[in-house]
């Protein structure tokens, strides 16, 4: 099941675990603060909308998988540090830590991760998106993945040749990263 997200720059609040008063500048953007919803979002995803298809659907209610692109893949790590216990395979795709880099760092520090079967993470090459460049996203995911590592006994992280921060590109990876969590 795929959850649609707010448009524009109301993504940055619903993915954004915490508020980031210094993105504005970075993206010239013209709000003063973004993100700070995403605690929010992940507590209606858990109480509300995956008890009502665990009860409509036959799921394996302990063992659900999240995954997201960009801010999507911010949410998706925050989500697997929050709820280790019902996201237990995660995907992280070219994920935008770099909103929230010391805290999501922090968090994923601080969280017991040994129920979360598999982690998968990648990064693109060519990631640049906005004032955002390749090398950022790069070392962003690198930093991520080295504390990752340690945390969860089966974690993936791949730097795609070439890989764009879109839509397209992220499709043509999908099937390997399944391939990766289900097997």
């Amino acid at each position: 099941m795929g959850i649609d997200c707010a448009d524009g720059t109301d993504r940055l609040d619903e993915y954004g675990p915490w508020e980031n008063a210094d993105i504005a500048d970075k993206l010239n953007l013209d709000k003063n603060a973004y993100g700070g919803e995403g605690e929010k979002y992940i507590d209606y995803i858990v109480h509300e909308l995956k008890p009502l298809i665990d009860q409509k659907y036959r799921t394996q209610r302990n063992d659900t998988l999240m995954a997201g692109s960009s801010m999507g893949g911010l949410i998706s790590t925050y989500a697997a540090c929050a709820y280790p216990l019902i996201f237990t395979r995660v995907a992280s795709v070219s994920s935008a830590y770099w909103f929230s880099q010391q805290e999501i760092e922090e968090l994923i520090r601080d969280s017991d991760l040994s129920s979360v079967k598999k982690f998968y993470m990648d990064v693109g090459t060519k990631e640049d998106s906005g004032n955002v460049n390749n090398q950022m996203y790069i070392d962003s995911s690198d930093r991520v993945y080295e504390i990752m590592k340690d945390k969860v006994s089966d974690c993936r992280y791949d730097v795609v040749e070439g890989g764009i921060h879109n839509e397209a590109d992220w499709r043509k990876r999908l099937p390997e990263i399944l391939g990766y969590l289900f097997n």
